[in-house]
This record gives C-alpha cells, sequence and structure tokens, in this order.
C-alpha cells in the first residue's frame, strides 16, 4: 500500500478540501507545517516520510479562475526525484514537462460527448473517476474500463476531508469492474485501520491530505504500510 499525500492549490495556497465544496476551502492548518504555502507543505510531508509520490489539484485551473502552471513547473524541477501526479483538468499536454510531472484527467473535465477510444491516456496520464454520490461528468469511460489507464483514480469528492471513511462500495464495485488497471483510493480515509482494509480490498494507493494533516497517520503508521 502505498500513501500519497495530496495537495488542493487555490490562489497561490495549500487549502483544506472538504466535501468538493471548493469555494469554501480554507488555507490548510497542519501539524506538519506553520504555514499554507506550497514549500512549506512540501517540506512538513517529506519530514513525516519520503514519499515518492505526491497528488496536486489546480483548483483555479479546473475552476477556470487561473492556474498555477509556472509554479508547478518549479516544483517538479526542485523535486526531481518526486512523481507529481497533477490535476489541472485535460488542458495541459504533459510531455512539454519534466519526466515526473504525471497529468491527471478527471472525469469532470472530460467532454461529454468524447468517446473513450477519443481520450488519449497514456503512461504519463492517470485517469480520475470523480463522484459526488453519483459520477461527475462524462460516464461514458467510466463503463468502459477497457480504456481504463494503468492507473485509476477513485476520486469520492463528497468524502474528501470529512473524515466519514472510504466508499467501499463504491471502491469494490470499480475492484471488481477493472480489468488491468492499479485502484487508488481517495475520499474519507481515516487511520491506519482504513489503509489496512484498503489493501485487504485490493486497492494499491491511497490519497490523503486531511488525516495526515490532524497526525491521525503517523509516520510509523506509514512505514508500517510500505512494508506490507
Amino acid at each position: 500500500m502505498q500513501i500519497i499525500p495530496v495537495i488542493d492549490l487555490k490562489n497561490g495556497r495549500v487549502v483544506h478540501a472538504r466535501a468538493g465544496l471548493r469555494q469554501l476551502y480554507q488555507p490548510v492548518q497542519s501539524v506538519l507545517c506553520h504555514t499554507a504555502q506550497l514549500e512549506d507543505v512540501i517540506h512538513g510531508f517529506l519530514k513525516l516520510f519520503p514519499f515518492k509520490t505526491i497528488y496536486v489539484a489546480d483548483l483555479d485551473m479546473l475552476s477556470g479562475e487561473g492556474d498555477h502552471s509556472t509554479v508547478l513547473q518549479k516544483l517538479v524541477e526542485q523535486f526531481t526525484d518526486i512523481q507529481f501526479w497533477i490535476d489541472q483538468g485535460c488542458k495541459v499536454d504533459p510531455d512539454q514537462y519534466p519526466e515526473n510531472w504525471i497529468q491527471v484527467i478527471g472525469t469532470e473535465s472530460i467532454d461529454l460527448d468524447q468517446q473513450p477510444d477519443e481520450i488519449s491516456l497514456s503512461s504519463r496520464r492517470i485517469l480520475s473517476l470523480d463522484f459526488n454520490n453519483e459520477i461527475i461528468g462524462n460516464n461514458t469511460i467510466a463503463n468502459c474500463p477497457e480504456y481504463w489507464p494503468d492507473h485509476v483514480i477513485v476520486m469520492t469528492l463528497n468524502r474528501v476531508g470529512t473524515n466519514s471513511g472510504p466508499d467501499w462500495q463504491r471502491l469494490q464495485t470499480v475492484l471488481n469492474r477493472s480489468m488491468h488497471s492499479h485502484i487508488t483510493a481517495a475520499g474519507g480515509i481515516r487511520n491506519q485501520d482504513d489503509l489496512l482494509k484498503l489493501s485487504r480490498y485490493g486497492v494499491e494507493n491511497a490519497l490523503i491530505a486531511t488525516a495526515l494533516h490532524s497526525g491521525q497517520i503517523s509516520s510509523d503508521d506509514i512505514h508500517m504500510l510500505s512494508r506490507s
């Protein structure tokens, strides 16, 4: 089981995502760092554990209110030993960036009329199946697991930051349908018990922010899980 820290960027600061209500997100408060500045949060995560993958959502670009492309390019160039999963929608070609920039494409950003075979999902692209109780955006690709890439995120936005636990039924459905993809869980993960259960389900990665910033998931927990 690999733990992947999550960073949500809005107006140049790292914010605390809650239930997908982006207009209400506030700067993160964390036991790992003193400010909500991107570099401080990154260093806070790396003091906790030498993470090799970090997920970053550019909320400004996703909402059409700007973007953090320049900031993110500097980030991937500074931390060359970390692979960054970056969600900015469908507007970015990862081939113009360093090799450790991996593009996340969420169903919320895919045109509704696009067919699965029209969506380019290479080794440097990850599919995020976005849910808010129901699928958000393009449902066609969600129903065609034969077109899914190597990595698929099950992003349950209504559970993000709520400390309510993963959406077990949704995850089991996706796991049952997956033909070859490695599944990553996102949303509601609270503690070590959740992570152990996810691992037993067959989930290989977990995207986490709140439980790291609150200290609910510790360095010892991550070291233990990384060995399992």
